[in-house]
């Protein structure tokens, strides 16, 4: 029986909101308002322990540096390491912040559960609170425990840092297969290149899910928040590359238009079935039976990037109320957990220019719809045109372009699993791009990429590939593209759509980029019954506006 949060707190449980609950609005209160509050995190264990040993873990918040090193701390900090948390003013001359501790592979132990609370002072050093565990069976097997500490405050995400306990006395080869402790995300807060715009948080997502290495947790402003461990994927990835409703690239006709249909719907019941995690099937039926049509969006932080959540077809556990695909209903949007992104994903960008990239291929390469598509986006305000070659490329991304930069063309997967996009005199690779492309973490650039393939991204080694998750590395807002081939006449009839949308929105205020692609996929795909308009998927915030 889930158990409800703590009054002003979240619980480690996910419970039901009631049905009179609001969506909560952005803070209107002024900078003056809030206070900002600098403590060192810590996050105190043993730095190893044996298969068998009872240990104890502390969280706090200090104002000495104390405590073993963290492996990564994430959220708004100063430069010698303090957090910084910006909260309400109040009487009381304390806040109580929420602690979820994530520890995939332990057991909690002498009664304590995955959640507690600290009082943090305006002066001094916070209260502590503890949780006693010892390894489990899959912390023995691995190797590795990977901590993760989450502090809340109402229900909002302020902070997160982590550390690594080792298992003594396992073998090697189990021990080195130990996933790699990924950089996480910063829910809310500031971003450090600009800090004048994001001194309030944005609205949360109603569904978040994070996942890093073999833990999960979901969390939401209307449930609280539960922990614990994926199951065994062994084999989805075969599944997935034998199963892809996608079968024809771009400059193709999609041949049996009623099978690919079918066969998308198929897989899009068999993905929810078998792969969806129990916990996030949990939240979402509890979030549709609570907030019905107020449920909309979905945020997925992820280290495993080749779940396709947009393609899921729901269903209640009794079989009943299968409902369409998520991203034909839901604003969904994903953020990889990759090492060298910033640390959360904007959610406000100015966006004034369009930078097209259209090669002029010849012979079979030809796309019969691309001049469609780069006609109708000439007309749109902003609108720039690249050369579709190396120099034109070169060129452009010499400083990083301050806009939308939409590439109209060929890409796929090469011989040595690296994705490219075809130009008029040769192939560009994600790492050559790279090369290319300069580092800036101010960046504005958010990408549209309407090729086959070039949205797709796969673990390879310890570091995950793919334009997607590329272009972010570099620093861009966001990211748009399709997981699968995608046919050519209707992936310009979704671009197109998609920017019309778009400009439509931003003439009379800011325009939300996940709500617009969930339209143009809704709209595109009962036009056409086309698998295509499935594909397209965002890397960003739900919650990502754009403005002039």
């Amino acid at each position: 029986m889930a158990r409800a949060p703590s009054p002003g707190g979240v619980s480690n449980e996910l419970s039901a909101p009631s049905n009179s609950a609001a969506r909560p609005a952005p803070s209107q209160a002024s900078e003056s308002q809030d206070e900002q509050v600098e403590r060192y995190p810590m996050l105190d264990s043993p730095d190893e322990v044996a298969p068998q040993q009872e240990f104890h873990i502390q969280v706090s918040l200090t104002e000495q540096q104390i405590g073993p090193d963290l492996k990564f701390t994430d959220g708004q900090t100063t430069a010698d390491g303090k957090l910084v948390f910006s909260l309400p003013a109040n009487q009381d001359n304390a806040w109580k912040l929420e602690v979820v501790l994530m520890a995939p592979g332990l057991e909690f132990i002498r009664g304590t559960q995955p959640d507690g609370s600290i009082i943090l002072p305006r002066k001094g050093n916070a209260t502590s609170v503890t949780f006693w565990a010892k390894p489990g069976p899959k912390a023995i097997e691995k190797g590795v425990v990977h901590l993760t500490a989450t502090f809340n405050y109402n229900g909002t995400y302020l902070a997160r840092i982590g550390r690594d306990i080792e298992i003594k006395g396992v073998t090697p080869a189990l021990a080195s297969e130990a996933p790699v402790m990924r950089r996480t995300v910063k829910l809310s807060g500031a971003v450090e290149d600009t800090p004048a715009e994001f001194n309030h948080a944005p609205v949360p997502a109603d569904l978040t899910v994070l996942i890093k290495g073999e833990g999960i947790e979901v969390l939401s402003p209307y449930l609280g928040s539960e922990t614990g461990v994926l199951p065994d994927s062994t084999g989805f990835a075969d599944w997935l590359a034998q199963h892809s409703p996608g079968n024809a690239g771009r400059g193709t006709q999609l041949a049996e238009q009623t099978k690919s249909h079918d066969t998308a719907e198929g897989f899009g019941k068999d993905l929810y079935d078998h792969y969806a995690p129990s916990l996030f099937k949990k939240a979402f039926w509890m979030l549709v039976d609570a907030r019905h049509e107020k449920f909309r969006t979905i945020q997925i932080y992820t280290d495993k990037p080749d779940i396709p959540w947009e393609l899921m077809k729901p269903v209640r556990d009794n079989g009943k109320d299968r409902l369409p695909f998520l991203g034909l209903s839901y604003s969904v949007a994903r953020w990889h957990m990759t090492d060298g992104l910033r640390e959360r994903p904007p959610f406000t960008q100015t966006m004034q220019k369009m930078f097209v990239i259209a090669p002029h291929y010849t012979g079979a390469r030809t796309l019969d719809a691309e001049a469609t598509e780069t006609q109708a986006l000439a007309q749109m305000a902003g609108y720039s045109a690249v050369n579709g070659n190396m120099n034109g490329l070169r060129t452009l991304f010499q400083n990083s372009p301050q806009g939308i930069v939409h590439f109209a063309g060929h890409g796929e997967l090469n011989a040595n699993r690296d994705y490219e996009i075809l130009l008029e005199d040769g192939e560009l690779d994600t790492t050559a791009w790279k090369g290319m492309a300069q580092d800036d973490p101010s960046s504005h650039t958010f990408y549209f990429f309407n090729a086959c393939d070039v949205g797709q991204a796969r673990r390879s080694g310890n570091f995950v590939d793919g334009w997607g998750p590329a272009v972010l590395g570099k620093g861009a807002s966001g990211y748009i593209g399709a997981l699968y081939p995608v046919d050519d006449q209707i992936a310009a009839k979704f671009s197109i759509h998609f920017y019309k949308l778009l400009q439509q929105q931003m003439q009379v205020g800011p325009a939300d980029v996940s709500e617009i692609l969930e339209r143009t996929r809704r709209d595109v795909y009962e036009d056409t019954q086309n698998p295509t308009a499935l594909a397209y998927v965002l890397y960003g915030d739900t919650n990502l506006e754009f403005k002039r």
